[in-house]
């Protein structure tokens, strides 16, 4: 009985086809050269997850769902703008793309909250710097003077 090679005889394999597998095997360069890619794909994926994992973590509070749609519409957006490895920067942008088209799920109760604190700030630091005129009396001159020319 004759068998093709690769097909064992019982328990024992054929001589063909032990020589068939010694010269399957890739030679050291190969090894290096298939080594070294993985490494390297190894490290850009890591690079790819961590900055994925920043830019999630900064603009989780700011009211980006972490969604598999969302993923998707940056995951896109990336491709077509060819980042194969976008950075936190990369990121950001085609974030702000996608929020000014309105393509992404957003958080609306912390976007909310988050312009209502922005709104009370500006309002804070408006007041904080109007001019008082009994607080006037008590600065120094240099300063009412800056104030005066506006300078400060």
């Amino acid at each position: 009985m004759t068998f093709a090679s690769g097909w064992y005889s019982g328990s024992v394999t054929s001589g063909s086809d032990e020589l068939n597998q010694i010269n399957a095997q890739p030679s050291p360069e190969e090894l290096r050269k298939f080594i070294s890619t993985e490494l390297q794909n190894s490290d850009e994926n890591i690079r790819r997850t961590k900055a994925a994992d920043t830019f999630v973590a900064l603009y989780r509070p700011r009211g980006f769902k972490d969604t598999q749609a969302n993923a998707k519409q940056l995951k896109n957006a990336l491709d077509l703008l060819g980042k194969s490895n976008p950075t936190v920067a990369d990121f950001e942008d085609v974030y702000a793309r996608l929020v000014a088209n309105g393509m992404l799920d957003l958080d609306q109760s912390k976007l909310t909250a988050l312009q209502k604190q922005e709104e009370e700030a500006r309002v804070a630091d408006y007041l904080a710097n109007q001019f008082d005129p009994e607080k006037a009396y008590e600065m120094p001159m240099e300063e009412l003077e800056a104030r005066a020319r506006g300078w400060k």
